[in-house]
Parts: structure tokens; sequence; C-alpha cells
């Protein structure tokens, strides 16, 4: 398909029987490559972690989040069920969701599963609550709409200020006092974003920094990234470079990385 975002162009198609997803701009020579998620807070995106130049993959610095809603679409792939799960309780909990504060309790208490330990966060909800509330919306089983929704709220996780886990018999939403005195009585998943919006703000900048980079430069000088080799003896650090040719086409060479290439402040 193709789709606009960071205000250029993009041709995604999925790439293989396993999932992954490939993006590319234009007549650009470089593919990233990556599994398609949904971001409790953004929606659906494709963590790229790969480079394909000539059909040859290299291994990205630090992995960069495609993120734009046009994703959906590839919910219609059969072989991507639970991401086509997400995607629905995604909706359902950004339109349809309400919780109350109180469902939060003292982490400090004894109850009949565990003792929490003064250094843990000092609120925890059980996530059945959050479940159950997604439940009366859709027509999933209660252990696929487990499945979906904890894979899903990992993304946001941010130890020890607010996250999900199995510590104990069942699975809890743990925040500390400063996430959870920020909730309003009545809070939704917006909410929670607002209540660490910094930090969330701060992670989503740095995971899409390459994509904003790509639309300032687009047709005025051509793509740099340093990336792994793994393929080479060990690790080798590559510096992949487009080359403009005739007609708006470009191609792509990787060149091993030497100290002067790229100072280490534009390694992406």
């Amino acid at each position: 398909m193709q789709i606009i975002a960071y205000g250029i162009p993009w041709s995604v198609k999925l790439r293989d029987e396993e999932g992954n997803v490939s993006i590319k701009h234009g007549g650009s020579g470089i593919t990233f490559v990556g599994k398609p998620y949904v971001h409790p807070f953004w929606g659906p995106y494709i963590d790229a972690e790969w480079v394909y130049i000539k059909d040859k993959p290299y291994h990205m610095i630090r992995n960069q989040w495609f993120i734009a809603p046009e994703l959906e679409q590839l919910a219609d792939y059969r072989m991507l069920d639970l991401y086509r799960t997400e995607i629905d309780i995604y909706k359902t909990l950004q339109s349809k969701c309400t919780f109350s504060k109180s469902a939060f309790k003292d982490s400090y208490e004894f109850d009949d599963e565990e003792f929490i330990m003064p250094n843990e966060p000092e609120w925890k909800m059980p996530l059945k609550t959050i479940f159950n509330k997604i439940k009366k919306y859709t027509n999933y089983t209660i252990k696929a709409i487990e499945d979906a929704t904890y894979d899903m709220l990992q993304k946001a996780d941010h130890y020890p200020f607010v996250y999900v886990d199995y510590t104990s018999v069942r699975p809890y939403l743990y925040a500390k006092d400063e996430i959870h005195d920020n909730l309003p009585g009545v809070w939704t998943l917006n909410d929670l974003y607002e209540a660490h919006k910094q930090y969330y703000d701060s992670v989503r900048k740095a995971r899409e920094l390459l994509w904003y980079d790509i639309a300032v430069k687009v047709d005025k000088e051509p793509i740099k990234l340093v990336t792994i080799d793994y393929s080479a003896f060990g690790r080798l650090a590559t510096l992949c470079v487009e080359q403009p040719l005739s007609y708006g086409i470009t191609t792509s060479i990787v060149i091993p990385r030497k100290t002067t290439y790229l100072s280490e402040d534009r390694v992406r």
C-alpha cells in the first residue's frame, strides 16, 4: 500500500509469511524491515529493525518505530492474527473504555496472594479490570483479550514508574505515586499517557527521529545511516549511503565504517 507519513510518500507491504513488513520511500535503494505492533497510546507501528541493501540485511543501531494509522490495513493479512486482535482492542480502549481510580489498591498491604516489598510501586490494579471492560464491547474470548492486551500494554512499560507484570497469581498494572496521583477519578488510557507524558514523548521522539531526518533530506541530500553487518567477521559497523541515478531513481552502497565517516551524534 502507498501512504503519506512524516510528510512524504512511502510504500508499505508484507514481506514474508513470518509477518515482516517492508517500508520504502519513493525510488530509494534502502528498504527498512520490521514487525508490525500496536502501541496502547499511538496505535499501529512497524518496529523497523533491519535495513536491506540489494537484498542483504544490515541491523540498525537502534530500532525505529514507523507510526501511522494507515498500518491498520495490515490486519487484513491472515498470518497477523495477534496484530488484528490488538488493533480491535486498541480501538475499543481508545473509544469506549474508562476505569475507576478506586480499582487501584495500596501495594504495601498484605493480601491473599503476596506481600509487596517497600521498594515496589505503591499502587497496583488487577488487569482483569481492563480485560472485563474490553470483553463487554468485543466478541473475543477472555484468553485472546488477555494475550493481546498484555502484549500491547507492555509497550508502555517504564519500570518502576508504570508497568504491567505477572508478579503474582494474576497480572497487574503497577504505578508509582506520581503516576497514580495524576490520574482522574475516572481515567482512560490517554490519562495514563498524560500522567507520564514527558517520558513517553521523549521515547517517541527518539524512536521516530530517522523518518523525520529522511523527510527533511528528501530530494536534497542522500540518506546516510550506520548499521551493523552480522555476516562479516564479528560485528562490522557499516555506512549505508544512497547514490542518485538517472530519472529520479537511487541506488545504495555499503561501506565499512571508519572513524572519519560520521560523528557519534549522527549515528542512527
